[in-house]
């Protein structure tokens, strides 16, 4: 995990996404061990709150403003077990650090710098009021919007006792257990090593969530949180946290207030690795995989929420190097369901199931990345920051292979995004091109366009070398196919000289999306390959999110 080591576990809401694992008992042995409790507890008994130094969360793991710049060099842009487990620190939001951005090579690059500056500045005093010590206070929400994430209905189904007082509606009984998290890895030995009953100020937290209450946000009249820790070298941990709400309306704010939370999650040096459409899990469920960026080994959280009734559930699982199943996460957060389903007013858990999708909708602008989307990048990592969508920029010219004009296409609508990080200077960022065509064939017919540039670009300008381009699918909202590809373009600009751009294009139905990212090799700041296809599709999965 990333932060300070803490006297007590803070994870942060994410989800994990395993779509090889068919069997919801069946976990990998690959998945490593996240907690160290001093005081475990089996089955659904009571769990007294340890003090602070008897429980340690250890590192887990596997699984805003600017404009697009123009021409060449400008951006506009997954052991052994023994019996020991490991701990993990705080985890820790996104946090800008104060800094300029060099100016780009147009006056419009500079604006945007001296934008992202002021914007980053804010972003940095937000985040320091709201997340520097992940106190916790209800949980976030978001609007899934159009995302197909959310599933069910809002209203209730199961059997019920609406009667029963939301201030007494959850019980240990109605949190996740060592038993259930067998789930999650069967060839581990599960503990409670933490059952707390309501929160405070070092309460851990799930992943992408905390700080403030988002506006809108309901006061849950109950919360409990648990942490599992299981045996072996650098096993999984899981965080559960619960809340009862007076209503269901209630409980379906919270829900779609934390799923928009979840969909933007601005935690440090943490990106979204991939979204999961999750079904049959209570009235309306969701999941994601989050990537943490750290120095020995990447750590991957897997985040699952649910509501059944007046219950909102968030599942939690951290470990390092690789994601825990996904499957196994679905089926132990469906037994929980199956117990709340009682008494919260909601339905139960029935035939539950998951597919590959977009995360829920998030971010500042809906239909565009978020900065959750982009990959950390430095060291430490900067804070992306996005200006307001615009029309293209008639300066813009990309790789310099592209032939299209952006700004000169004929589009229902277009429009363009640019992303920089705070801090950084050169000429590291990334721009977005969203256009809205006449149809599918059209926008696959300007991608076609666009590829046929790049295969050409060699003949065209002797100083390009271009990569051959990968294509790249993925699965958009409403069941939606993305196509597109993505290539990396080399400009010689002098006889020692050179600069990196990467390049992707995806189209689903009638809407096309580019990505344009310039990287400064000489600062070291540059994207994988396997990022930047991700990337390339989730652009088009945001873009697909709204009309």
């Amino acid at each position: 995990m990333v932060g300070k080591e803490s006297e007590s576990y803070r994870p942060r809401r994410a989800q994990p996404n395993d779509p090889g694992t068919t069997d919801p008992t069946q976990q990998s042995e690959d998945s490593k061990p996240l907690f160290r409790d001093d005081q475990p507890t089996e089955g659904r008994g009571s769990q007294s709150l340890g003090s602070a130094d008897t429980h340690r969360l250890a590192d887990v793991g596997e699984h805003a403003e600017a404009q697009p710049a123009s021409g060449p060099g400008t951006s506009a842009s997954r052991a052994e077990d023994d019996d020991a487990t490991t701990i993990l620190p705080k985890t820790q939001r996104r946090t800008a650090e104060p800094g300029s951005i060099d100016d780009r090579p147009t006056g419009n690059r500079t604006r945007t710098a001296l934008l992202v500056g002021a914007v980053a500045a804010v972003v940095v005093l937000g985040l320091a009021i709201g997340y520097s010590i992940f106190s916790l206070s209800s949980p976030k929400a978001a609007d899934p919007g159009t995302n197909e994430s959310p599933s069910g209905s809002i209203s209730a189904s199961g059997s019920t006792s609406p009667s029963v007082e939301a201030s007494v509606l959850l019980t240990d009984d109605s949190m996740l257990n060592a038993k259930e998290a067998k789930a999650v890895s069967d060839k581990r030995t599960w503990k409670v090593a933490l059952t707390q009953k309501g929160l405070d100020a070092n309460s851990p937290q799930p992943a992408c969530l905390g700080g403030d209450p988002a506006e809108g946000q309901p006061t849950p009249q109950q919360t409990v949180l648990r942490l599992l820790s299981s045996s072996g070298k650098d096993g999984p941990g899981i965080l559960h946290q619960a809340d009862a709400y007076n209503t269901e309306e209630e409980a379906a704010q919270a829900f779609a207030l934390t799923s928009k939370a979840l969909g933007g999650c601005t935690m440090a040096a943490t990106y979204i690795d991939s979204g999961q459409v999750v079904s049959g899990v209570g009235d309306q469920s969701l999941g994601l995989v989050l990537q943490v960026q750290d120095a020995a080994a990447p750590e991957f959280r897997s985040v699952i929420l649910s509501r059944t009734g007046r219950i909102v559930n968030v599942v939690d699982v951290a470990q390092k190097n690789k994601v825990v199943s996904q499957r196994g996460v679905m089926a132990a957060l469906a037994a929980v369901t199956n117990v709340q389903c009682t008494t919260s007013g909601g339905k139960c858990a029935e035939n539950p199931d998951f597919r590959d999708g977009p995360p829920p909708v998030g971010g500042d602008q809906p239909g565009f990345l978020a900065t959750g989307d982009l990959p950390p990048v430095g060291e430490p990592a900067a804070t992306w920051v996005g200006d307001a969508p615009s029309q293209p920029n008639p300066d813009f010219t990309g790789s310099g292979c592209e032939t299209t004009r952006f700004h000169r296409v004929k589009a229902k609508s277009a429009s363009a995004r640019t992303y920089l990080l705070d801090g950084t200077g050169g000429v590291f960022g990334l721009d977005e091109i969203v256009l809205t065509l006449d149809s599918s064939k059209a926008a696959k017919s300007l991608a076609s366009d666009l590829l046929a540039d790049m295969n050409s670009c060699k003949a065209r300008k002797l100083t390009a070398t271009v990569t051959k381009p990968k294509q790249v699918t993925g699965n958009a909202a409403k069941r939606a196919k993305i196509t597109g590809w993505t290539t990396t373009v080399t400009q010689s600009t002098s006889a020692t000289a050179k600069s990196t751009y990467r390049v992707g294009v995806s189209t689903v139905g009638p809407k096309l999306t580019y990505v344009f990212l310039s990287a400064d090799v000489d600062k070291k700041l540059d994207v994988t390959d396997k990022e930047w296809d991700r990337v390339t599709i989730r652009a088009a999965q945001r873009a697909s999110q709204v009309n």
